[in-house]
């Protein structure tokens, strides 16, 4: 089931000592959620009863509100649903679904009573958007008779009329909704194929993780009292009106329910109101017997109420006990953690006293250093400001030194040029001169120029001399 699927709940219906709780158990072991306040086992339910204490005492609340109780075998006027009682009671009703089965999925609803009063709950599922399935178990009226004598101290005729109004009263109001119908006898001879039949018979998908059914849950020990069916149908000291009961729902375990017998279902349930005056006068002693029977119930359910207090308050104080011993355990651990944990205390102070001392050390190392850190950049600074007039100061020369190369570049292109046209000059000049030395008028000149050699040879008194 996923949270997206509707909520189910089984209702299971039978009238008290019919092997309600025996299903309940086997319902809960295939996953259905069970109540969480269960009536305590006892010596006539040695496996439990699978019973909410607080739907129960609120079914019997609603009985009596009704003016009946779960051992009256008269009908109950429905009218009463209308009533105010009956609507506060419908609120305290969807308070008990919630402290017992809160959200679940799938969960397990069982008391006898209900069989009494499925008006009442059938509204509440509506309420509570919950689609109910019924399961109705039946045990034959003798045997059920039988184990209420021995129970309750009942005359088995009057264990018969209650069996008769529980069974009738169930199976009418359950009509349209989704039901199923067993006996007693195929839950004790296959509890595992009961539930395996409900599966298919209600549309259930069993919760996966749940675990086979154990084969020793529901057991023959269980059922004190075996009067074989064919035996009863075939008893004619009994009344036809639980014979023909027991036919019908005995066919119904067998095959399924037949639409064609309700009409008479409905006839022996008129035939069995219309004789309550009558049965009711007719068994005075069965009455006191009753009367007797209810009060003893009453004191055995005080007394089985207080027990279970009892036992709770000794399960508690056990409990207790037991929450007293762990927390002594837990405080000596504890004292035994405390003192580990003072002797790292104190460790751990010895290594924090070292590591202060080194962080001394380490901080006056900082501080040396902090120091020749400052020294060390008002050097550097003092060094880069000589650098900084150093690199202006070669930048200044740079400047000049381009400017002097491109001067002297120029000056280079000049002097090349003034070269050039000197060398034109010269080769134009001996040019001149060896044309001159190879004509005529040099070689004729040639005496003079001897002669103009030999003056300038002469000393200048010679000269002037001559002169």
């Amino acid at each position: 089931m996923t949270a997206l699927q509707e909520r189910i709940g089984l209702v299971v219906l039978g009238m008290h000592r019919s092997g309600t709780s025996a299903l309940s158990g086997v319902l809960s072991r295939m996953g259905a959620v069970a109540p969480r306040s269960p009536i305590a086992a006892s010596e006539s339910n040695p496996k439990g009863f699978f019973e909410s204490r607080l739907i129960c005492a609120l079914n019997d609340d609603i009985l009596a509100s009704s003016g009946s109780d779960w051992s009256d075998w008269r009908s109950i006027d429905m009218s009463w649903l209308a009533g105010k009682e009956a609507q506060d009671l419908q609120e305290r009703a969807l308070e008990c679904m919630q402290d017992e089965f809160g959200t679940a999925p799938l969960f397990v609803l069982k008391d006898p009573r209900i069989c009494r009063i499925l008006p009442f709950w059938r509204a509440v599922f509506q309420r509570l958007e919950i689609r109910p399935a019924v399961l109705h178990i039946h045990r034959n009226p003798v045997d059920v008779a039988m184990s209420l004598q021995r129970r309750n101290g009942f005359p088995r005729v009057y264990g018969q009329l209650l069996w008769l109004r529980h069974v009738l009263d169930a199976e009418r109001e359950s009509r349209g909704m989704v039901r199923m119908f067993l006996s007693y006898e195929q839950l004790v001879e296959d509890q595992a194929q009961v539930a395996l039949r409900a599966g298919r018979s209600l549309g259930l998908a069993w919760p996966a993780a749940c675990a086979p059914q154990d084969p020793g849950f529901v057991t023959p020990d269980l059922q004190h009292f075996r009067t074989g069916h064919d035996k009863i149908l075939l008893d004619t000291r009994l009344s036809p009106w639980l014979r023909d009961a027991l036919r019908i729902l005995d066919l119904w375990s067998a095959t399924t329910e037949r639409a064609e017998d309700f009409a008479e279902l409905d006839a022996l349930a008129r035939q069995f109101d219309s004789a309550a005056a009558a049965f009711s006068e007719a068994l005075p002693a069965a009455s006191e017997v009753v009367s007797k029977a209810r009060e003893t119930e009453r004191l055995q359910s005080r007394i089985t109420d207080l027990e279970a207090r009892l036992a709770q308050a000794h399960d508690r104080s056990s409990a207790r006990k037991t929450v007293l011993l762990a927390a002594e355990e837990k405080l000596r651990e504890a004292r035994d953690l405390a003192e580990q944990r003072r002797a790292t205390l104190i460790t751990a102070k010895e290594k924090l006293s070292t590591v202060r001392d080194l962080a001394e050390q380490r901080k006056a190392a900082l501080t040396s250093a902090e120091e020749k850190l400052r020294a060390t950049r008002t050097l550097l600074a003092r060094r880069e400001r000589r650098l900084d007039a150093v690199e202006a100061s070669h930048v200044t020369l740079r400047n000049e030194t381009s400017r002097e190369i491109a001067t002297l570049a120029t000056h280079l292109l000049e002097t090349r040029d003034e070269l050039e046209r000197t060398r034109a000059l010269a080769a134009e000049r001996q040019h001149r001169i060896a044309a001159l030395l190879a004509s005529t008028s040099w070689t004729l000149t040639r005496p003079l120029r001897a002669l103009s050699r030999g003056f300038r040879n002469l000393s200048p008194k010679v000269k002037g001399t001559i002169e």
